[in-house]
C-alpha cells in the first residue's frame, strides 16, 4: 500500500495561493484529494496529482481552516489517507470612518475606528500642509485630538489609515483616506466706539468679521434680535435710533457652519440719543392766589431744562436720569386784593456736550386771582361742658360766610351757620377728658377764591351730674345703723373726677372721698343731711371750676326692742368653739352667758359678736340679754347647742410581713365609740368591713389606716384615724404531702370535698409557674400538670386506676421572687 508525505504549508491571508507538494513512497503512485471548507471560504476544490496549488478566499471576519484529505493510489491499491489543514486569515478593513470631516477651530476631532476582524491594529499617517501642528503618525482605535487653525484661512488634513491583522500572519488590508477640513478661528467685533446722537440723526454700525466667509450673524438692537446673512469680512449697517440703544453681537456662523459667540468690550456699542422736546402740560391754567401750578413734562437724562416763571425767578436743572411725566411746581402770589395777575411761563430745553446743540422753547400764560384776609377769634378756648363760646369776625373782602364745629379728628359737621359771627354751646358727655372741638370758619369772595379754613380749637372738659343712692335705710339695731351709699353720678369715673362725701352727724366715717360704694355706721338714730360734690380733676388743674353737687336727707328709725341672734356650730364634735355670726338685736348693750346641762356657767361676754370656747362635750344653752341705753328697756332669748365626743380608732394587723401575691393579711379592730369604719390599705385598696382581710399584689411598704366614725346626723360626723405600716415581699412557700387515698372514679385532679385526701396536690404560695410530673417505679411518666390547682387523682392518662404503691413526683416551680426550684420525692398511693 502506498503512503504519501506533504510539504509544510504556512497560514495564508485571504486571496493568497497554497503550494503543497505531495511525495508518494512508490514511484508512479498518483494522489487524489477531497476538501472540506467552512461557509464563507471559497477556492478549495477536489483534485488529483502530486501538487496542490489553489487560491483560497476567506470572506468571514475570523480565521477559517480548510481540510485536505489526500489518498495515494498505486496499481489499483489505495494507501492510508493523509489529512492536511490550511489556516486562511480574513483580510482586515477600516469601517465607520467618514471620508470627509469638518472640524471647527478649537474643537475635537473624535473618530472611532472599527473593522470586521477582531484583533486588527490600526495605524495612520497625517499630511499637514498648513502646519497646524498635528502629530504625523498615530495608532489605536480612536483618533481624538483638538484641532486649532489660526492661519486665517481654511486648512486641510489628510489621514491615511492602514489596518493590519493579528500576528503571526499580519494580513494588511486596504488603506482608508479621511480628509479633515479645519475651519479658521472666528472673531467678530464692532469698530464703533460708544457715541452720542441727537434724536432723528442717522449713523452706521461698523462690524469686522474674521474667519471663513460668507458669514451669517445675529445681534440685538436694544431688546430686538436681528439677523444678517451672506456677509463678508466687513459689514456696515445704517441705523437711526429713536432712543438710547445698545447694540450687541450675539452669534456668528462662518461658511463651514462653525459658530462663535462674541464677548468682551468690542461685542457691544451704545448710541446715546438726546431728547430736546420742550412740551409740557399745566394741570390748571387759572386759580386763586397763592396759586401752586403743576407742570408735567417728560424729563430725559442729559437734557438741560430752564424754566422762566415770569415773576423774576427761574429754575435751571440738568437731568441726570430720565423721568417720564415728571411734575414741577411753582407758587404764584397775587398781592393785589382787586386785580388778577397773568404771568407768561416759558420752558427752554437744550443738550450739552458731547451732544450737538438742540434747543426748543414753549410758552404758556396763567391767571392768578386775588385772595381775601380772614380774622376771627373766640372769647374763650377752655370751658366746662354746657357753656357758650362767642366768636368775633373782623375778616376783609369776604362775600359769603360758613361756620360749623366738629370733634377734632372727625369730619362730621355740626350746627352749620352762615352769619358773620356765631355763638356755640359745647357739651362733653363722652369719656374723653377734655374733649377738643374744632370750630371751622370758611369764607369766599366774588372770584370764587375761598380762603383757607380757619380752625379754632376749643377745649371742653367733661361734664358730670352728681347723685347717689342709699337703698333701703335700715333701722337703728344693736346700737347702730349701717347704710351703704352707691355712687349713681353720671358718669362714675374715679380717673377724671373727684367725689367728696359728707355723711352727716354721728356718722363713721363722717366724710370721705372716692367713687364708692361706702358703708357708713351711724351711732344715733334720726335725720341725717348728706352732700356729694363731684369735681372735674383736669379742669381743676387747668384753673377752671367744673363741678356738680347733690344734697339729700335720710331718716334712721328707732325700732321696738328685740333680742335675736344666730350662732354656729350648734351640733359639732369636741373640741370646738361656738361663734355668734349674726346679731339682730335692737338694743345697744349685750349680756351673754353659756350654761352647761348641770347649770354651770362656762362662758360670758358683752361683745356684739362673741366667740365662746367650750371646755368639754355635752349639751349647752346660750343666753342673750339686750338693753337699750336710750330707753332702759331690755329683751332676752336663748339657743341650744350639742358638743359630741370623738370615737377612738385602734387596731392591729397580723402578720406584719406578707408575701405577694397570695399571703393574706388579717385585721383586728379594737375601736371604741364608732358606728362605721373605712380601711385604706395604701395601694389603692379599701374596705368598710369591721375586720377585713386583704392580699397585696405588689411588694412594698404600705400604710394601713383605719377611720373610725360616728354619724350624729345633720352632717355631723365625728371620727378618729390610726395608721400602721405593713411590708409586702416577693417570695413563695411549698408544702408536699407524703400519701393520699384516691377515690373509685377519676375526678380530674380536683376534689369536690376538701376534707377528702383523694387528690395528690402540693400546697404552694407565691408561685408564678407550676409543673408537676408523676413517675412509676420503672421511671414511666404517668401524669403531668401545669396548673397549681389541678393534682393527681390516682389514675393514669387513660383513666385506669393505678395500684397501691410508692410513686415518684418531680415538682418544678418559679417563685414570685424570681427564683426557680425543683423538688423530687415519693408519694404513697393507698387504696
Amino acid at each position: 500500500l502506498p503512503t504519501v508525505t506533504a510539504s509544510a504549508q504556512p497560514d495564508i491571508c485571504t486571496g493568497e495561493q497554497i503550494n503543497i507538494a505531495l511525495t508518494p513512497d512508490i514511484p508512479g503512485a498518483i494522489c487524489t484529494w477531497t476538501t472540506s471548507a467552512p461557509a464563507g471560504v471559497t477556492g478549495a476544490s477536489n483534485g488529483a496529482g502530486n501538487l496542490i496549488f489553489q487560491t483560497l478566499f476567506n470572506n468571514n471576519t475570523a480565521p477559517a481552516t480548510v481540510t485536505y484529505t489526500i489518498t495515494p493510489k498505486s496499481n489499483g491499491c489505495n494507501g492510508m489517507p493523509l489529512v492536511v489543514t490550511v489556516k486562511v486569515n480574513p483580510k482586515p478593513a477600516v469601517t465607520g470612518v467618514p471620508s470627509t470631516v469638518v472640524v471647527c477651530h478649537g474643537n475635537t476631532l473624535n473618530v472611532p475606528i472599527n473593522g470586521p476582524v477582531a484583533g486588527t491594529v490600526y495605524t495612520w499617517t497625517v499630511d499637514d500642509p498648513s502646519n497646524l501642528g498635528v502629530a504625523a503618525t498615530g495608532s489605536g482605535n480612536l483618533i481624538n485630538e483638538v484641532l486649532t487653525n489660526t492661519t486665517g484661512s481654511m486648512a486641510t488634513l489628510t489621514y491615511t489609515i492602514t489596518p493590519t491583522g493579528p500576528a503571526p500572519t499580519g494580513c494588511v488590508g486596504p488603506d482608508k483616506v479621511m480628509i479633515v477640513t479645519v475651519s479658521p478661528q472666528i472673531n467678530a467685533q464692532f469698530l464703533n466706539d460708544d457715541t452720542w446722537l441727537c434724536k432723528g440723526t442717522k449713523d452706521f454700525l461698523q462690524i469686522q468679521l474674521d474667519g471663513q466667509s460668507p458669514f451669517s450673524f445675529s445681534y440685538n438692537e436694544g431688546a430686538t434680535a436681528l439677523s444678517v446673512t451672506k456677509a463678508g469680512l466687513f459689514k456696515s449697517i445704517a441705523i437711526q435710533p429713536a432712543a438710547t440703544t445698545t447694540y450687541q453681537l450675539l452669534t456668528v456662523t462662518d461658511g463651514l457652519g462653525c459658530t462663535f459667540t462674541p464677548s468682551g468690550p468690542t461685542s457691544d456699542v451704545t448710541f446715546t440719543v438726546g431728547e430736546t422736546e420742550a412740551s409740557f402740560t399745566v394741570a390748571q391754567l387759572e386759580s386763586c392766589s397763592p396759586f401752586t401750578a403743576e407742570f408735567t413734562y417728560n424729563e430725559v437724562a442729559g437734557t438741560v431744562y430752564k424754566w422762566n416763571w415770569a415773576d423774576g425767578t427761574t429754575d435751571s436743572i440738568m437731568a441726570l436720569v430720565s423721568t417720564p411725566n415728571k411734575v414741577i411746581t411753582h407758587t404764584f402770589t397775587n398781592t393785589s386784593p382787586t386785580r388778577k395777575l397773568s404771568p407768561k411761563v416759558s420752558l427752554e430745553t437744550s443738550l450739552p456736550a458731547p451732544f450737538p446743540g438742540c434747543t426748543k422753547t414753549k410758552l404758556q400764560t396763567l391767571t392768578v386771582y386775588p385772595t381775601i384776609i380772614t380774622n376771627v377769634f373766640p372769647d374763650k378756648t377752655d370751658m366746662c361742658s354746657g357753656e357758650t363760646v362767642k366768636f368775633t369776625n373782623q375778616s376783609f373782602g369776604v362775600s359769603t360766610h360758613r361756620w360749623f364745629y366738629r370733634v377734632k379728628g372727625t369730619t362730621s359737621e355740626q350746627e352749620v351757620k352762615t352769619t358773620s359771627s356765631v355763638n356755640y354751646v359745647l357739651t362733653n358727655n363722652t369719656t374723653t377728658n377734655p374733649l377738643v372741638y374744632e370750630v371751622v370758619y370758611q369764607s369766599n369772595n366774588a372770584n370764587n377764591c375761598p380762603a383757607p379754613d380757619v380752625i379754632t380749637e376749643i377745649t371742653v372738659y367733661r361734664g358730670i351730674t352728681a347723685a347717689f343712692n342709699e337703698g333701703t335705710v335700715p333701722p337703728f339695731i344693736s346700737g347702730s345703723a349701717v347704710v351703704t351709699y352707691t355712687n349713681t353720678s353720671t358718669p362714675v369715673d374715679g380717673n377724671d373726677f373727684s367725689y367728696t362725701w359728707d355723711f352727716g352727724v354721728d356718722a363713721s366715717p363722717a366724710t370721705t372721698t372716692g367713687v364708692g360704694p361706702f358703708t357708713v355706721t351711724y351711732s344715733t338714730p334720726g335725720t341725717k343731711e348728706l352732700i356729694l360734690t363731684a369735681v372735674n380733676l383736669a379742669a381743676d388743674a387747668a384753673g377752671l371750676t367744673c363741678e356738680s353737687q347733690f344734697n339729700k336727707t335720710i331718716l334712721i328709725d328707732l325700732l321696738p326692742l328685740v333680742a335675736e341672734f344666730k350662732a354656729t356650730p350648734l351640733k359639732t364634735c369636741y373640741p370646738s368653739n361656738i361663734q355668734v355670726t349674726e346679731n339682730k338685736s335692737t338694743g345697744d348693750l349685750f349680756e351673754w352667758k353659756v350654761v352647761d346641762d348641770k347649770g354651770g356657767v362656762t362662758a360670758t361676754s358683752t361683745a356684739l359678736l362673741p366667740e365662746f370656747q367650750i371646755p368639754a362635750s355635752g349639751h349647752y344653752t346660750i343666753f342673750l340679754k339686750t338693753i337699750s341705753s336710750f330707753t332702759g328697756q331690755f329683751a332676752s332669748t336663748q339657743m341650744e347647742a350639742d358638743i359630741f365626743d370623738k370615737p377612738l380608732s385602734t387596731f392591729d394587723i397580723r402578720p406584719d410581713v406578707v408575701f405577694v401575691p397570695d399571703t393574706e393579711l388579717s385585721t383586728f379592730n379594737y375601736s371604741e365609740g364608732a358606728t362605721g369604719y373605712i380601711w385604706d390599705f395604701g395601694d389603692g385598696g379599701n374596705s368598710t368591713d369591721f375586720e377585713p382581710k386583704y392580699t397585696y399584689k405588689v411588694e412594698g411598704i404600705y400604710n394601713v389606716s383605719l377611720i373610725a366614725y360616728n354619724d350624729h346626723g345633720d352632717n355631723v360626723v365625728c371620727s378618729d384615724t390610726l395608721s400602721r405600716k405593713i411590708t409586702a415581699k416577693q417570695g413563695g412557700i411549698t408544702k408536699v404531702p407524703n400519701a393520699f387515698t384516691p377515690g373509685l372514679t377519676p375526678n380530674g385532679g380536683t376534689s369536690p370535698n376538701s376534707s377528702f385526701n383523694d387528690v395528690f396536690l402540693p400546697m404552694v404560695r407565691g408561685v408564678e409557674e407550676f409543673n408537676m410530673q408523676i413517675f412509676d417505679r420503672w421511671g414511666n411518666l404517668i401524669f403531668e400538670s401545669n396548673n397549681a390547682n389541678v393534682g393527681w387523682d390516682g389514675f393514669d392518662r387513660h383513666g385506669k386506676a393505678l395500684p397501691s404503691s410508692v410513686y415518684v413526683y418531680k415538682l418544678t416551680l418559679r417563685l414570685s421572687d424570681g427564683q426557680r426550684t425543683t423538688q423530687v420525692g415519693d408519694i404513697t398511693l393507698i387504696r
